[in-house]
């Protein structure tokens, strides 16, 4: 069955690419179990612009998205 919309998803991964006028994020990331993704890099958008200052090129980052919309995903938070 696939996750309430709003339900936070976790993922590990490393930072490819970075478009602050977009507001966007490429992330290489691992496995998501709560999605049975494999691990995959994929673009994200960004819950907000001071979620930016923590995602920088080839950093190591641990994610929280939602699906705001179908097939639109959000990073909610990020740690190093």
């Amino acid at each position: 069955p696939a996750a309430p919309a709003g339900t936070g998803h976790h993922a590990q991964g490393k930072v490819e690419d970075v478009d602050a006028k977009a507001g966007t994020v490429s992330l290489a990331h691992g496995p998501v179990a709560s999605l049975k993704w494999p691990a995959m890099t994929m673009e994200f958008k960004l819950a907000n612009a001071s979620l930016l200052t923590k995602l920088t090129p080839g950093a190591q980052v641990s994610v929280e998205f939602v699906e705001r919309q179908p097939g639109e995903w959000v990073i909610t938070s990020v740690k190093p």
